[in-house]
């Protein structure tokens, strides 16, 4: 994946400072650019499906075209960025009557151990797991029928307050380091380490484990 450092957005006002609109709408095409792929995933997360993500994608980058020079007024670029990518997103999942597409599916095991730093204890062993493929059981569900989310981890998460569902998904779902997803949502990365503490805490309590990770996990 594409790394690039980030830009202090009292740096990019600066360098904006008196350039002409079409500078400046070049200016925002770069930006929309270096955050096209971490939106889109983050969208396709929410919506399930990568066209839909895409077309929200595309109304981000125009919203902000419209009003870009409100944006690099405000304290954070990125975070003003997200916070109306956020209103996109759920404006359309409402409309709809839908809740997150990511809070319906399957946690991989390795995201549950990641981020409750303990082995999934509804998880199936080898055997299980064969057996179901040898015999076939794995397709004999009814059309539209889901599986049950590994203790339900993905719609524990669905249910945490905002910022702390927005910096699990970041960090362990889309794998994005700690700086990459401080840049993303316009925030220090102290937030970050902070409100994974908290959310892992919470996760914890509400998956009924026997003990929560500690302050450092």
């Amino acid at each position: 994946m594409r790394r690039t450092t980030a830009v202090d957005t009292t740096v990019l006002r600066a360098l904006t400072a008196g350039l002409s609109a079409r500078r400046l709408h070049m200016v925002c095409e770069a930006f929309c650019a270096e955050h096209h792929e971490e939106w889109q995933s983050y969208a396709s997360l929410q919506v399930g499906e990568s066209a839909t993500a895409h077309a929200l994608v595309r109304e981000l980058r125009a919203r902000l075209t419209l009003h870009w020079e409100h944006a690099l007024r405000q304290e954070s670029v990125e975070g003003h960025a997200w916070k109306i990518f956020k209103e996109i997103i759920f404006e359309w999942l409402d409309e709809r009557g839908l809740e997150p597409a990511l809070s319906r599916i399957a946690a991989p095991t390795g995201v549950y151990e990641n981020i409750l730093g303990t082995c999934d204890p509804s998880a199936p062993g080898p055997e299980p797991v064969r057996e179901m493929r040898e015999t076939g059981m794995e397709e004999a569900r009814e059309p539209g029928e889901t599986r049950e989310p590994r203790c339900g981890l993905y719609a524990a998460i669905a249910g945490l307050p905002e910022r702390q569902y927005d910096v699990l998904l970041l960090r362990y779902v889309l794998e994005y380091d700690e700086a990459r997803t401080a840049f993303l949502m316009g925030v220090p990365q102290e937030t970050v380490r902070s409100q994974v503490r908290h959310a892992k805490r919470r996760l914890a309590v509400d998956l009924g484990l026997d003990g929560a990770p500690g302050p450092g996990e």
